[in-house]
């Protein structure tokens, strides 16, 4: 431990490592900085990277309110070769078991609301566990990574910013720009994502993205619309 850590807050010292055990969820000990491109896929349209340590995937959807790239996935075969396992172009909706993933989410910040809890909603991973087909479907684990928790980031005259914009991220550019069709198929998922709206409005800290830029819709890529007190509808082609 460094001098610096030393001095810090335990929150602050405290790891994705160790909330992934008091979460009872899967660790990679990995940070964004190290995805590995496809080879020769350098200055393409999409952003193609191999999966993190053969299985895992960054669970980040296709609509963050910003103009980006379609990100693809791929894994390593035989004689060199690298084929594509999955894309975020239809929101993850190719893992069977995405509502239970986005549910188990929601939980983990509605667990942690009033803890020192910082989650990136765009860093959290899950681990491929069926067969790695070439247009995988199959089921998902949840997973976090160095990334995933941003304590260490957050000193402690800043922690109400940092929550108001951490939780109102996860609701909107992550949930809400993406999952609304996952949702509408899940009462379970729609009733405690509502909760979770309700909390920041109780708190104040709910602030609506908007409608954000660049943000788009298609058959799996649905958007959420809120009202007080969660959930209203969904927008969708």
């Amino acid at each position: 431990m460094s001098i610096k850590e030393l001095f810090q807050p335990k929150y602050m010292r405290y790891s994705a490592e160790e909330f992934a055990k008091d979460n009872d969820i899967l660790y990679v000990p990995f940070k964004d900085t190290e995805l590995k491109r496809v080879p020769g896929e350098k200055g393409t349209l999409t952003n193609s990277f191999l999966l993190i340590e053969g299985r895992f995937i960054i669970m980040r959807p296709p609509d963050d309110g910003m103009p980006t790239r379609p990100i693809n996935f791929y894994r390593r075969a035989k004689r060199g070769r690298c084929i594509k396992v999955l894309d975020n172009q239809r929101a993850f909706y190719e893992i069977v078991n995405l509502s239970e993933i986005l549910l188990q989410m929601t939980e983990l910040y509605e667990r942690h609301f009033h803890d020192q809890i910082f989650l990136d909603s765009m860093s959290f991973t899950v681990k491929l566990v069926d067969h790695l087909s070439n247009q995988y479907k199959g089921r998902g684990e949840l997973a976090i990574t160095d990334d995933t928790l941003c304590n260490n980031n957050v000193p402690p005259n800043k922690q109400n910013d940092a929550r108001k914009v951490f939780y109102n991220e996860f609701v909107d550019h992550f949930m809400g720009w993406n999952f609304g069709r996952v949702v509408s198929e899940n009462d379970r998922l729609r009733d405690e994502l509502s909760r979770l709206v309700r909390m920041l409005e109780e708190a104040g800290i709910r602030e609506d993205a908007g409608p954000g830029f660049d943000v788009w819709m298609s058959e799996y890529v649905w958007h959420i619309k809120y009202d007080k007190g969660g959930v209203k509808g969904f927008t969708h082609p």
